[in-house]
């Protein structure tokens, strides 16, 4: 995913973040299951260009930590379910 920001401190790169999604948008159907649930553990993979305003990244693009065994499991148990209506 990647974030744009317009003020802030800069981020180094490969830091850990959380990535939350506000409230009133997290109920969106585009989001990703795994965002529209709460906070998800990130990886800072690559930081924009410095914008020369404000001397800090325009952006980050984060790579998302999650077991991938924890996403098959949901995804093998949404196919049974559809499977069994």
């Amino acid at each position: 995913m990647f974030v744009e920001c317009e003020t802030g401190a800069a981020i180094p790169l490969y830091r850990l973040v959380h990535l939350q999604v506000e409230r009133s948008f997290g109920g969106s159907v585009q989001l990703p299951a795994m965002l529209r649930e709460g906070r998800v553990l990130s990886a800072v993979w690559r930081v924009a260009p410095c914008r020369r305003s404000t001397g800090t990244p325009s952006g980050y693009a984060l790579r998302f930590l999650v077991d991938p065994q924890a996403g098959a499991v949901q995804v093998a148990s949404t196919t049974v379910e559809a499977l069994a209506v």
